[in-house]
């Protein structure tokens, strides 16, 4: 499991994965969400939709599923993704605006026994503390949501 907020790399480290073990394949909610993923894997990129990969009797064989943007999937649809591969990597933004990340966390990855956990916090796409990103992080309570998470709970 990769998480990270907007900016940080995770679908290029993602692509870099599957250029470096060659027989990857990739899902995302829509192959156009896997622009930079699949600029990265160059020729290692094999991209299947996710209702479409569940919808064959027998899955590709593949050394890894990259499940990018995992948490704008359906619980029940990853779910029934990961049970298919040895070696999955999910790559997701956790942050509000997409969509239900801390729920993502909280639900899905609770039932993940053997998972690992990691986190990109350097940005790649502009600088460490750049002010635009740090205006809207204020404005959208996201740093508000990370330090106390409790708050928002009645």
């Amino acid at each position: 499991m990769l998480t990270a907020p907007r900016g940080r790399g995770k679908s290029a480290l993602a692509g870099m994965l599957a250029r470096l073990k060659g027989h990857c394949l990739v899902t995302a909610p829509a192959k156009a969400s896997t622009e930079v993923l699949s600029t990265f894997a160059a020729d290692a990129f094999y991209f299947m939709a996710p209702d479409a990969l569940l919808a064959l009797e027998t899955p590709p064989q593949a050394e890894w599923l990259i499940v990018d943007e995992a948490a704008a999937i359906p619980a029940p649809l990853l779910q029934a993704l990961v049970s298919r591969y040895p070696r999955v990597l999910l790559t997701t933004t956790v942050q509000g605006y997409e969509g239900s990340g801390r729920g993502f966390i909280l639900k899905f990855c609770a039932g993940l026994p053997d998972a690992h956990y990691f986190t990109l916090d350097e940005p790649l796409r502009w600088s460490r503390f750049d002010p635009l990103e740090q205006w809207l992080n204020q404005a959208l309570l996201f740093d508000d949501c990370r330090r106390d998470r409790t708050r928002f709970l009645l």
